[in-house]
């Protein structure tokens, strides 16, 4: 399987109209924690909990590289791992 690789790139913007947002088809509203876990220097790595409607889904995230452009790997994981990792 080949590395994904990611292109970052953050922007200042100011907060939107969430009601607008809501109101076009297709969108969904999630609530989200992500927290960022003590790594190697060059990588950066989270946990992070999405919930929607009452139900959770967590994944692992570990970012690899400098630069704009970093090699990603990101896996689903149980709430027991991501309990673990926190």
């Amino acid at each position: 399987m080949a590395p994904n690789f990611e292109i970052e790139r953050k922007f200042l913007i100011a907060y939107p109209d969430v009601t607008l947002l809501e109101s076009w088809p297709g969108m969904t509203r999630w609530e989200m924690v992500q927290t960022y876990l003590r790594s190697d220097p060059a990588d950066e790595v989270r946990v992070r909990q999405r919930t929607q409607d009452g139900i959770s889904r967590w994944t692992h995230t570990i970012k690899r590289g400098e630069g704009i452009k970093r090699q990603e790997e990101e896996r689903e994981i149980s709430r027991e791992e991501y309990q673990d990792l926190l």
